[in-house]
């Protein structure tokens, strides 16, 4: 993939699979926390679960690895388990759209009149951790991503964990020790030595019930990206209002991969 489409595909995945190790506008207080069971805790994490047929949403988005950078506006559109869209602007000028299905993956280069589609693994090949239409669309809403089972309760004040453990995977995820909102999830493949940190912050409601975060930021690390680092920023956010998805391949554009 030539880097001109690499740069939208990376800022639009940026959107949905965005966490460093520090934690933004969380709970600073060092007061003992109750011991709560894991049981409790995964009923709160459930509880709060993001759930709707329609989302739009501005943002702001800065992503950085070793050997490249960017910084963009996008435009984000989502409906329920059908299709994720996303448009790019670079000083106002759109750069790049892209369109993803559950079996799809098509991105738009609007500066080189080019285009490329590829199978939603190819999601999995570009940031090294395991991804389909499903976790996309929870990791974008803000919910819970689940790699494992029997999870333990513990404290790290000022935060509540819930840790899983198998043979492959390890997943920590902290939940703020007052409203058990969640702050971050750290997901560690063993075998790959592979380490996916995504933080959730600037909690505001939507509608009656559902709090949605503003602020995300995701931290990747492994042998074969090295550190890769992503912040995004939410606003004006609609949320169960249909929205049009134009998304046409110009006959003039060429294909690559």
């Amino acid at each position: 993939m030539n880097k001109p489409i690499l740069g939208i595909s990376l800022l639009v995945l940026s959107l949905l699979v965005s966490s460093c190790n520090l934690f933004r506008h969380a709970a600073t207080s060092t007061d003992e926390l109750p011991e709560r069971s894991a049981k409790f805790l995964l009923k709160k994490l459930v509880q709060q679960q993001v759930d709707l047929e329609w989302f739009s949403a501005k943002a702001r988005i800065n992503y950085a690895d070793e050997n490249f950078s960017i910084s963009a506006t996008a435009n984000l559109r989502m409906r329920k388990d059908s299709i994720i869209w996303a448009n790019v602007k670079k000083l106002n000028i759109e750069a790049g759209r892209a369109l993803i299905r559950p079996d799809s993956f098509f991105v738009i280069d609007r500066i080189n009149r080019q285009y490329s589609r590829q199978p939603v693994s190819a999601i999995t090949d570009m940031f090294q951790v395991p991804a389909n239409f499903q976790m996309l669309q929870t990791i974008l809403l803000g919910n819970p991503v689940f790699l494992t089972t029997d999870l333990q309760a513990g404290v790290e004040a000022p935060f509540y964990t819930l840790r899983g453990e198998d043979d492959r995977y390890t997943t920590i995820y902290h939940l703020d020790g007052k409203d058990y909102s969640l702050q971050k999830i750290t997901f560690i493949e063993k075998m790959e030595r592979r380490e996916v940190s995504m933080g959730l912050s600037d909690y505001k409601t939507l509608g009656k019930k559902q709090k949605f975060a503003y602020f995300r930021t995701l931290r990747v690390d492994s042998p074969q990206t090295g550190p890769l680092f992503i912040e995004i920023e939410f606003s004006k956010l609609e949320i169960n209002t249909p929205k049009s998805i134009e998304f046409e391949i110009p006959s003039r554009y060429s294909e690559i991969n």
